[in-house]
């Protein structure tokens, strides 16, 4: 007579046999979770760059910030989930703009995440828990991504404001480096517009009557004009459903942004 413990495991070890190779579908919570436990041990804690005392922190230029599309272990699957490359990529670019609030990019995305839902894939009822799972992994473990893409977009500058106009308004260093970059972002990338603010006027409106910090600013432009955003790794050559630009996520005053950028 057969052991009924090692037939026991017999059986176990078949069925473990029959299982292995398939991908594993999980509830939105549960791959959350099991995202946790397989990312935790790459987050070393280091600090984002720090500047001097008499430097201030700004956006490196000539370094566009880069987006690998949507990463996650291909073996999982989040119930409901879409193709979410469009808000992956504004996501990675949040990630990149020097001095960037993470807390502000992870619910940023969440945002494009359901307006996609809402507006590209409108007959899936589950797309939405999907959107909300996506978003809290980048708030459980995007910690070292965050980072990463701090050290490589940030640069320390002298915290001397530029001389005095003869004519006009005292910009800090901050200030005028953004002005030089939003220009040379334009010439690269944004085509002429009627009714445009032009650089100086268009930073100052954030620094001083927003009171919002520059970083708002870079992400804005990039979001507006994507073709910033640089494609990586399994991005590259992919051609994602777009969010059609009327149903774009709203944020604060994003009307009035669009037309002044």
């Amino acid at each position: 007579m057969c052991d009924p413990i090692v037939a026991k495991f017999d059986q176990n070890e078949k069925e473990h046999e029959r299982r292995r190779g398939e991908k594993i579908e999980m509830r939105p919570y549960d791959a959350v979770a099991l995202l946790v436990v397989l990312l935790i041990s790459l987050l070393d804690g280091h600090l984002a760059i720090e500047c001097g005392s008499n430097e201030v922190k700004v956006q490196k230029p000539n370094v566009p910030p880069e987006s690998n599309g949507c990463s996650k272990p291909e073996f999982i699957q989040v119930a409901g989930e879409e193709d979410f490359t469009y808000c992956c990529d504004r996501h990675d670019a949040c990630y990149g703009m020097c001095g960037s609030d993470k807390q502000y990019c992870d619910k940023d995305f969440g945002r494009c995440n359901k307006a996609m839902c809402k507006s590209v894939f409108p007959r899936n009822n589950q797309c939405t828990s999907a959107a909300d799972t996506y978003a809290m992994g980048t708030m459980m473990f995007g910690v070292e991504g965050w980072n990463g893409s701090q050290e490589q977009h940030c640069v320390c500058i002298p915290n001397t404001p530029p001389p005095p106009p003869a004519d006009g308004v005292q910009l800090t260093a901050e200030e005028a480096h953004y002005v030089a970059l939003v220009d040379d972002f334009y010439a690269k990338y944004g085509a002429a517009k009627e009714g445009r603010k032009p650089s100086q006027e268009l930073v100052l409106s954030y620094t001083r009557t927003k009171k919002l910090p520059l970083y708002r600013l870079y992400y804005d432009l990039h979001k507006k004009y994507d073709a910033a955003i640089k494609h990586i790794d399994g991005r590259v050559g992919r051609k994602p459903p777009r969010m059609p630009e009327k149903k774009a996520p709203a944020v604060e005053a994003e009307t009035e942004k669009k037309k002044e950028l």
